[in-house]
Order: C-alpha cells, then sequence, then structure tokens
C-alpha cells in the first residue's frame, strides 16, 4: 500500500496545500481551471488512492463541490474517511458567505459522518496569521478571505 502524508481534495488555481505542506498531494476535478502541476485528475468522493492512505486531507474554500447538498456531502466525507488512517486528521478553511462552505454545514455534516471537531480558528485576521503570506481565491481567480479553519478527527 502507498502511504502518502497530505492530500488537497480541490486544490483549484492555486493549490494551498503545496504553499505550506512538503509534497502534498493535489487534485481537482477540472484541470481547465488548475494554473501549476495537477497530481490527479478526480472528483473528491471517487478518491483513486488505497483505504489509510493519508495522515491529512485538506479541503480549501470548496467551490461547487461543498457542504450543501447531503448526497455529495456525505459521499466526499466517506471517502475522506476512507484515505485517511485511523489518526487522520480533515481540514476544512471556509468563508461563511459561500454557500458551499457555510460553517453550520460544514460542522454539521461532519459530525453525521463521524468527525470530531478538534481546533477552531475564526475571523480574517486569524486566518491570515495561520497562514501568513498566502492569498485565497475563489475559482474565478477573485482574491477570496477564508474565515474559519477546522481541524477533525477522523
Amino acid at each position: 500500500m502507498a502511504v502518502f502524508s497530505d492530500l488537497e481534495i480541490g486544490a483549484g488555481n492555486r493549490g494551498f496545500a503545496a504553499s505550506f505542506l512538503t509534497d502534498p498531494v493535489v487534485t481537482d476535478a477540472d484541470p481547465t481551471k488548475v494554473l501549476w502541476d495537477l497530481d490527479v485528475k478526480c472528483r473528491g468522493e471517487r478518491l483513486p488512492f488505497e483505504s489509510g492512505s493519508f495522515a491529512l486531507v485538506i479541503i480549501n474554500n470548496p467551490y461547487g463541490y461543498g457542504f450543501h447538498a447531503k448526497d455529495n456531502t456525505d459521499a466526499l466525507l466517506q471517502e475522506v474517511r476512507r484515505v485517511l488512517g485511523d489518526s487522520g486528521r480533515l481540514e476544512v478553511l471556509g468563508a461563511t458567505a459561500n454557500r458551499h462552505s457555510r460553517l453550520t454545514d460544514v460542522r454539521r455534516y461532519a459530525a453525521q459522518n463521524g468527525f470530531v471537531e478538534i481546533n477552531t480558528v475564526f475571523g480574517q485576521d486569524a486566518i491570515k496569521q495561520k497562514f501568513p503570506g498566502h492569498t485565497f481565491y475563489t475559482t474565478e481567480l477573485v482574491p477570496t478571505s477564508p474565515n474559519f479553519w477546522i481541524e477533525f478527527r477522523a
């Protein structure tokens, strides 16, 4: 079994994980929106990795597939649980103005799928301190400001 350290699902146009982690695996379903080398083209609900392959999964400001439709979200989170190791962590960054990543929805769906919240950071200034020097972008390359980061244990 191949074991990796970190995975970003839906890396989009800027690759958040690549800014802070050493050699993460980055994925996106639409390679036309990716402005750098994509490791794997796939949807988050169908990850082509073995069970227990990752210690950390990151979902950054999801657009278009996020935490707004129960069936898709359950499939996404079940797949995240599958690829995480027993002590794996899920990190979600979001903007409450983004209907795909509302804080209450992220928390509710994560809990319904067996994730336990272990750390939370609120506010744009706090996010900037946690991830200094990183500019966040929407899919349309518009700068945006996530205002929450939640860490969950699988």
